[in-house]
């Protein structure tokens, strides 16, 4: 009987024999990628040089612990916590350079390219944490954001970087945000340099925005603003935002429902002002009757929406002309 012996050929023919060479590369390998992803983490983690702290902990920690809001806004489900509200107040004006780095997407096509297609959702899931971590290191809007709206004292400060980033496509939103916290000053100063932004999508973007953040004190000052848009913009994307726009301030009809009226009588995208005007229910009454018109229009979808905007401005029942003119 022949001894049992191991053919030093045999490696070549069984793909289940592996060379100790071929291994230990392989554990070779495996040891760089888990050091190189402990360092990314590990350099990911750690803030920014300069950044401001207090009581030990880094603006980064205090702009994170947020806590839900009470006042139930969706747009707005979370807010500092208290805790954290009296941190970022102490830190005070010292925080504005920090945040400014959070929401400014730095320049390079690789970066920009993958912080669109983290803003888009193109990109799995999964790939968007990763990415989080290893691109988005100094862009956090959300948390900037969260801390502007407590900063008070000083955040006027930021008014004009925060101006610049409006003509930014990728930060232009966070910006608009950011500009409607600091209040009346920063509501001014966006609309003063919105019409110097060349990009109708960058622009219908901010207008969305508004939606979502504009407080009482504010909403007359951009009901003027977004009256203005509807009469002079052509770009559709801006006529459909301002509309929508408009259709929540009901706080403000003597500038909306005039402003909304004339721009379904220029018959021009009619489905946006007519769906705005419903949102103010009897208070558009003055809107039935080119509503009405719209009756009789070729999209579908116009006549559906003027017959429920009727409704809501004249209650149930038979439509009948209720037009003071």
């Amino acid at each position: 009987m022949k001894p049992n012996t191991v053919d030093p050929d045999a490696s070549r023919e069984n793909p289940s024999i592996q060379p100790r060479r071929s291994r230990r590369f392989r554990l070779v390998v495996l040891v760089v990628i888990v050091v190189v992803v402990c360092f990314g983490g590990w350099w990911a983690m750690i803030p920014p040089s300069g950044e401001p702290s207090y009581n030990g902990q880094p603006l980064s920690y205090w702009a994170q612990q947020t806590e839900p809001d009470p006042a139930g806004n969706p747009y707005r489900p979370v807010r500092l916590t208290a805790e954290s509200t009296a941190a970022v107040r102490a830190i005070g004006t010292n925080a504005i350079p920090t945040l400014l780095q959070w929401m400014s997407t730095p320049d390079g096509r690789l970066r920009v390219e993958v912080l669109q297609q983290v803003e888009d959702n193109s990109i799995p899931y999964r790939a968007r944490l990763l990415l989080a971590s290893i691109f988005l290191k100094s862009y956090q809007p959300g948390s900037a954001i969260l801390a502007f709206r407590v900063l008070i004292d000083g955040a006027t400060n930021a008014i004009p970087a925060l101006a610049q980033m409006l003509h930014s496509p990728l930060d232009s939103r966070s910006a608009a945000r950011v500009l409607c916290a600091i209040g009346p000053d920063g509501a001014a100063a966006l609309t003063n340099e919105f019409m110097k932004i060349n990009d109708g999508t960058t622009r219908a973007n901010i207008i969305l925005q508004l939606e979502h953040e504009i407080t009482p004190e504010l909403e007359h000052h951009f009901a003027v603003f977004l009256a203005e848009r509807l009469a002079n913009e052509n770009y559709n994307g801006v006529l459909a935002a301002a509309c929508r726009t408009l259709g929540t301030l009901t706080n403000s009809t003597d500038v909306a429902v005039p402003a909304l009226v004339h721009a379904l009588e220029r018959k021009h995208q009619n489905l946006f002002p007519i769906m705005a005007l419903k949102q103010f229910g009897p208070a558009a009454i003055s809107a039935v009757g080119p509503i009405q018109d719209a009756l009789t229009d070729s999209n579908p979808y116009v006549r559906t929406n003027a017959a429920l905007a009727l409704i809501a401005i004249q209650g149930p029942g038979p439509v009948e002309n209720k037009d003071p003119r």
